[in-house]
């Protein structure tokens, strides 16, 4: 399931590899790594807004923060900076920017 993975960072931007948390046994052994080829048609189907990202410079103080943190680049979209489960990388997830400050009217 996509809760038992662990997703690896990539340099492309729809391609990425990840391991399965259940598969883990330890600093000292090796575990397999899996292409998100193998995961197409999951991922397409279960996609709700969020992307994979690298950034060049990160704010490492947004990574520890306890509450939600979210970025505006403008366009119309706030991103949430987030993680896909408990054991993954940062992810972002797109929310339409009307949508987000009409939570808070």
């Amino acid at each position: 399931s996509m809760e038992d993975m662990s997703i690896h960072s990539s340099n492309h931007k729809t391609h990425f590899v990840y391991s399965f948390i259940s598969e883990y046994r330890g600093p000292n052994e090796l575990v397999e790594i899996h292409s998100s080829d193998k995961i197409d048609g999951i991922i397409k189907s279960t996609h709700v807004g969020h992307f994979l990202f690298e950034w060049k410079r990160p704010r490492y103080v947004w990574f520890k923060a306890t509450k939600p943190v979210y970025l505006d680049f403008g366009q119309g979209v706030i991103w949430q900076l987030m993680r896909f489960n408990n054991y993954s990388s940062f992810c972002i997830k797109a929310c339409i920017k009307n949508d987000f400050l009409a939570k808070f009217k």
